[in-house]
């Protein structure tokens, strides 16, 4: 109990059942991490046997998506070929899999086994076709990283005490950019300042507010 990687019913194609667990024990499904953080999160452990109901919940399909592999579409997932059809030596075209990509862990081909610039994703092959497996990776069209990024955090207030200015940027990238860089402030305020009354804060506010040197 609690070794692995097994290959269990629950990865599809052909497999070893539960024949890989010693005894009565039971091939999961990435289920490893209960056992140690030193795994990876696709990994399969044996375990005992489950007492909840094995029933699982329907397919989700996409709209639209085919429900058999089209003609002459050579890497069709583990439902029909098996794992890791998609090879260096043989890649593959968008839409098509099993690829053995970077998220699977440890020995991999990266991203060799899919043709040009397509990656080799995780799990995602249900998009491309219902009559893929749950955990078929497929080449896919990388996620484009040009635009603008995510806002970083807001700085610390520029003042101690009284009344300051927090501040934060995000940064553009690519061609469609008119300007590379955005910020926001907001105004901030720690604590008083030792003797201040209503009048000095109103206009300390106003210093920062208008940007006035004060």
């Amino acid at each position: 109990e609690g070794e692995g990687d097994c290959d269990g019913p629950g990865d599809g194609g052909a497999n070893d059942g539960h024949d890989g667990c010693q005894g009565d024990l039971e091939c999961g499904s990435n289920n490893c991490k209960q056992f140690g953080s030193f795994y990876h999160e696709k990994d399969d452990c044996c375990q005992k046997p489950s007492s909840s109901p094995t029933t699982k919940p329907p397919p989700v399909i996409f709209p639209g998506s085919l429900l058999t592999p089209p003609p002459g579409q050579r890497c069709t997932g583990r439902n029909y070929q098996g794992r890791r059809c998609c090879t260096p030596e043989a890649p593959c075209d968008e839409g098509e899999g099993d690829c053995d990509g970077p998220e699977d862990g440890g020995s991999n081909d990266g991203h060799a086994g899919c043709k040009g610039d397509l990656v080799c994703g995780s799990n995602n092959c249900k998009q491309f076709g219902a009559y893929y497996h749950d955990k078929d990776d497929c080449c896919e069209r990388p996620v484009s990283s040009e635009g603008w990024g995510e806002w970083e955090a807001w700085s610390q207030c520029s003042k101690s005490c009284g009344i300051g200015r927090r501040t934060r940027d995000r940064f553009c990238s690519g061609p469609a950019c008119s300007h590379l860089q955005q910020s926001q402030d907001r105004l901030c305020s720690t604590e008083d300042c030792p003797g201040n009354n209503n009048k000095n804060m109103a206009n300390a506010f106003l210093c920062v507010l208008l940007d006035w040197f004060c």
